[in-house]
């Protein structure tokens, strides 16, 4: 019975961080298990579930629902959509955004021209600085192929257009502050029309 409820369940309601990382798929059962046996990965909401006025507005352990969006019914089902990602429990919302949207690292393999092929980024505000002809531009372009986020911007002008003959095995790592990696070939010049770009 009460796998039927969780399976027919948008939202479950629970604090306990054990089990928000099982239902965003981080315990006993993978990602693809929760969409086989459960319908989907599931946001966990938490209110304080008070019993007299003192209580109310301070759920226990200080634990509570953050999400992301205007307060609307919409921003509900966006967490629904994206729960690792719009949705989190805490004394206070996350820090520079949701860790799985902040990037921490990019690692450029195969090129072996390029001089730092590592980066470690600051999860905060980043200010990329350098004379003309020192990499601003190409630094962002191989950002966004890391990203899925080419789109429109790759034009005859892009770094990943001009330098196509250095990139013909080179492939951008990106790793993100929740510890998600993605990794992505630099040769191509546009994004899998299905795959969401995860930053614009």
């Amino acid at each position: 019975m009460q796998t039927e409820i969780e399976r027919f369940a948008h939202v479950i309601f629970a604090s306990n961080p054990n089990q928000r990382d099982f239902w965003l798929g981080r315990k006993a059962l993978s990602a693809e298990s929760l969409v086989e046996r459960y319908n989907g990965l599931k946001p966990c909401l938490h209110g304080s579930d008070a019993h007299q006025t003192a209580k109310t507005g301070a759920p226990d352990g200080k634990r509570f629902s953050w999400l992301k969006g205007s307060p609307t019914f919409d921003t509900l089902r966006q967490a629904c959509i994206d729960p690792a990602g719009r949705a989190f429990i805490g004394e206070e919302p996350p820090p520079y955004g949701n860790a799985s949207e902040v990037i921490s690292q990019i690692d450029i393999t195969n090129a072996p021209w390029l001089k730092t092929p590592s980066l470690a980024l600051n999860p905060g505000l980043i200010a990329v600085v350098g004379a003309r002809g020192s990499g601003k531009t190409a630094l962002a372009d191989i950002l966004a192929a890391g990203c899925d986020a080419r789109g429109n911007a790759i034009t005859g002008h892009s770094f990943l257009v001009r330098a196509q003959d250095y990139l013909q095995n080179a492939e951008v790592n990106i790793t993100w502050c929740n510890g998600d990696t993605q990794a992505s070939p630099l040769n191509q010049t546009t994004d899998d029309e299905f795959v969401y770009p995860r930053a614009r």
